[in-house]
C-alpha cells in the first residue's frame, strides 16, 4: 500500500503586482498558517520517505515550513516543474513516475488540479481545498505507476480554519 499527500501552497500574496506568477511569495497568513499545517501533521506523526514540490516561491516555501515541522530535511525536497499550475492528468503522471521504494510521498501544488485530483483519487468530495489545505489517501496499490482514479481511501483532511483541527 501506498500513501499521497496533496498539500496546496499556503496563502500568498498579490502585493506586488510586477512579480510573475511563479515568483509569488506568501503573504502574513500564509507564513502564519504553513508552519502551523507541518505542526499539525506532525502531531499525528506524519512522516513522508519524499516531498515533491511545484517551484513556485508560495508552494517551495510552504513546503520547506512543513517539511521543518515533521523533521524532513529541507535540503531533500525536490522539485518538478510539472507540479506548477499542473493539470489533474499532468499531478497523476508525477504520481506515477514517483519511485516505488517510496511508500508515503507529499506533493505541494496549486489549484484547481489538486482539487480535481483528491476527488478524483479517492472518497474526498470538496468543492475547493483553501489555501494550506492537506489531503492525504491511503491507496490501494503497490506501485505508484497504478495510481489511477479511486484507487485511495482518504485518511485526513485538514486545513488552516479548520473549525475541526485534527
Amino acid at each position: 500500500m501506498k500513501q499521497i499527500a496533496l498539500m496546496r501552497h499556503a496563502k500568498s500574496s498579490w502585493r506586488s503586482r510586477e512579480l510573475a506568477d511563479i515568483e509569488r511569495p506568501l503573504n502574513k497568513r500564509g507564513l502564519r498558517d504553513a508552519p502551523a499545517m507541518g505542526q499539525r501533521l506532525a502531531d499525528l506523526g506524519y512522516s513522508p520517505d519524499r516531498i515533491v514540490s511545484s517551484p513556485a516561491t508560495r508552494a517551495a516555501v510552504t513546503a520547506r515550513a512543513v517539511a521543518e515541522k515533521i523533521g524532513y530535511s529541507t535540503a531533500d525536497i525536490q522539485s518538478s516543474e510539472v507540479l506548477y499550475l499542473a493539470e489533474p492528468g499532468e499531478i497523476f503522471e508525477v504520481i506515477q513516475g514517483l519511485d516505488d521504494s517510496d511508500q508515503r510521498v507529499m506533493l505541494f501544488g496549486h489549484n484547481p488540479g489538486f482539487t480535481i485530483v483528491a476527488n478524483q483519487i479517492g472518497d474526498l468530495n470538496v468543492d475547493n481545498m483553501p489555501t494550506g489545505a492537506i489531503a492525504v489517501f491511503d491507496l490501494n496499490i503497490d506501485s505508484w505507476s497504478e495510481c489511477a482514479q479511486r484507487c485511495g481511501k482518504l485518511k485526513f483532511f485538514d486545513f488552516p480554519k479548520n473549525p475541526q483541527k485534527l
